[in-house]
C-alpha cells in the first residue's frame, strides 16, 4: 500500500517541477534572450535590451500576480481559476505593449519589437478566449511552444530536438495536475506555434 502511494506521488512530484522549472516566465526570458542575442551586433546591446524586454514581459506581469497571490485575490502563481485570469492576462498585455513601445522608442532591435508586438497579440488573444468563451487555455503550453518555435527557426535542427520534447513534457504536467484538459494544451501549443510563425515572417 505504501509503494503505491509513493508510486503515484512521484509522477504529481515530477509534473510540479516540470511546472515551475518551465513556467511561462522562464520560457519567455529564454526567448526574448535568445532574440536579443541574433538580432544585435554586441553581447553588451544584447544584455541591456534583454533586461528591458524581459522586465515588462516577465517580471512586471508576474510581479501583479505575486502580489495578488499574497493579498489573497488568487490562490497561486499559476492563477488555476479561469475566472481569475482576466487581469493577469490585461496587465501582462499592457505591460509587453509598454515595454515594445520603449525599445522602439529608444532604437532598440527591431526584432524585439516584432517579438512584443506579436507576444501583445497573443495574450489578448488569450484573454478573449478566457474571459469571452470561459474557455481556459494552458499558458505553459502556449509558452512553450513559443519557445519550441523560436529554437528551431534560430537554431534549426538541432533546435527543435532540444525543445520540442520540452513541449511534450510541459503539456503531460499540466494534464497531470489536471490543471489543464489535453485540449486545452493542445489549443495552447497550437496558438503558440501560430504566434511565433507569425514572428519569423514578420522579422
Amino acid at each position: 500500500m505504501h509503494d503505491t502511494a509513493n508510486t503515484r506521488r512521484w509522477p504529481d512530484t515530477a509534473a510540479r517541477v516540470v511546472s515551475e522549472a518551465l513556467a511561462p516566465a522562464v520560457i519567455v526570458t529564454a526567448v526574448i534572450a535568445a532574440v536579443a542575442w541574433d538580432s544585435t551586433d554586441t553581447a553588451g546591446q544584447a544584455v541591456v535590451w534583454s533586461a528591458v524586454c524581459v522586465l515588462f514581459s516577465a517580471v512586471i506581469p508576474m510581479g501583479f500576480v505575486v502580489a495578488g497571490v499574497r493579498t489573497g485575490r488568487w490562490t497561486d502563481h499559476h492563477v488555476p481559476d479561469r475566472a481569475h485570469r482576466r487581469w493577469p492576462l490585461v496587465v501582462g498585455a499592457a505591460s509587453v505593449a509598454a515595454g515594445t513601445a520603449l525599445v522602439l522608442t529608444f532604437g532598440g532591435p527591431i526584432d524585439l519589437v516584432t517579438l512584443g508586438a506579436v507576444m501583445g497579440a497573443l495574450l489578448a488573444v488569450v484573454w478573449v478566449v478566457t474571459d469571452r468563451w470561459s474557455w481556459k487555455v494552458s499558458v505553459h503550453a502556449l509558452t512553450a511552444a513559443v519557445g519550441a518555435t523560436t529554437a528551431t527557426a534560430l537554431g534549426g535542427w538541432p533546435g527543435a530536438l532540444a525543445a520540442w520534447p520540452l513541449v511534450i513534457l510541459v503539456g503531460w504536467s499540466r494534464v497531470r495536475l489536471r490543471a489543464h484538459t489535453a485540449a486545452q494544451v493542445g489549443v495552447g501549443v497550437l496558438m503558440g506555434v501560430a504566434a511565433t510563425t507569425a514572428f519569423v515572417l514578420l522579422r
